[in-house]
């Protein structure tokens, strides 16, 4: 796994904090979730990927982002943490979440073929005080 970028930055005005819920949990894991992957494509183009598809779907599997890069099909992972009270971002990243990623992985390889392809990693803390996001980007997790 090779880590490719760190960037700390200010949250882009397009992408605000005032409409994401911070208290009730249960309803906004979904919109972090989202406003993270929102995060994370903004990102991968302005580095020069195109995204083809969110939340990719199959067999109760789920790829948050599909991108190409050149002639690369780029798999994506997303991870965001508002706090550190169950770890970075990056610490989701377990066995057995790349066992599940890798199911994913399987599915799309059976419907699509693709020649050239790898699964990234991109891991989110968001310092809600401060309003910057710490974006890290891993190449080839699998």
């Amino acid at each position: 796994m090779d880590k490719l970028w760190i960037v700390s930055s200010k949250v882009q005005k397009n992408l605000p904090f005032k409409y994401l819920p911070i208290n009730s949990m249960t309803n906004s894991n979904q919109l972090w979730g989202a406003y993270g992957e929102q995060l994370s494509s903004a990102y991968l183009q302005r580095h020069g990927y195109r995204i083809l598809a969110t939340n990719w779907r199959c067999h109760r599997q789920e790829i948050d982002l599909i991108a190409q890069q050149q002639s690369t099909l780029v798999l994506v992972e997303v991870k965001l943490r508002l706090t550190a009270n169950f770890g970075l971002a990056v610490d989701a990243l377990t066995k057995y979440k790349i066992k599940q990623l890798n199911k994913a992985v399987n599915y799309l390889l059976q419907i699509y073929h693709p020649l050239n392809w790898r699964y990234d990693f991109i891991a989110i803390d968001l310092n809600l005080v401060k309003r910057l996001a710490r974006l890290c980007h891993y190449r080839q997790i699998i």
